[in-house]
């Protein structure tokens, strides 16, 4: 293993980078087959790399016949956009902040896709049947965040707590107590919520059954697929 002092300096140059390359329209364009509109501030983005690992992995998983949740949508609505494009499912998007919801609202009209926008915080403002829901939670350690001045206003987006984890332990809740069991798939950053800490927090709920973890080799992604148990 690298020591520490040397993988943040590969980390420094690589964050930055990709901060440069999620924010490019014509880039998330290029990847994903979709139009956006222009951001209207440098405080969001097209996608992040976690975005990737979710549309690949919920591809496998995704029919015509399937209704889809985008859980935590983000500013361009795009893993719900992308696989209504690729699919023809039915899509919900859903975010809990209302200002980057009515932005993913705008961009998916600009598409013309038949997708609902809501502002919800989890399931509590979507209607309907769901077969798979897809999340892309903020997990970004609240120090972490704070050190790197990311956005307060758009806190929401990317604070998980001291460990990266609150929003998603939430999130577990939330799915066990849920009325129906869809298929879900959530990525996380391993760098910042770590395996170790998301294994404790499934091993800790029996009422969920974790049927995979993909490890992304690529990029530091472990999407985690599960259910409520019966």
């Amino acid at each position: 293993m690298a020591p520490v002092g040397l993988r943040m300096l590969v980390r420094g140059p690589a964050k930055f980078l990709v901060a440069r390359i999620t924010r490019s329209r014509q880039l998330a364009s290029l990847l994903f087959g979709i139009r956006f509109t222009p951001l209207p501030d440098r405080s969001l983005y097209y996608f992040d790399i976690t975005t990737l690992a979710l549309v690949n992995d919920a591809s496998r998983h995704v029919t015509h016949s399937s209704r889809v949740l985008d859980l935590g949508t983000g500013a361009a609505g795009i893993i719900g956009l992308t696989l209504w494009r690729r699919r023809g499912c039915t899509v919900t998007a859903a975010d809990v902040h209302p200002v980057i919801a009515e932005r993913a609202r705008d961009n998916i009209a600009f598409n013309a896709a038949p997708i609902h926008v809501v502002q919800s915080s989890f399931f509590d403002n979507v209607a309907g049947e769901l077969d798979v829901v897809i999340f892309n939670p903020p997990y970004v350690t609240s120090g972490h965040g704070t050190a790197r001045v990311l956005n307060d206003t758009y806190r929401a987006q990317w604070d998980g707590g001291s460990e990266g984890t609150s929003v998603i332990r939430r999130f577990l809740d939330a799915v066990v107590t849920y009325r129906g069991r869809p298929l879900v798939l959530m990525g996380v950053n391993r760098w910042h919520a770590t395996p170790d800490r998301l294994d404790a927090l499934f091993k800790a709920e029996p009422r969920i059954e974790l049927l995979e973890v993909v490890r992304h080799r690529f990029v530091p992604v472990n999407v985690y697929v599960f259910r409520r148990t019966g």
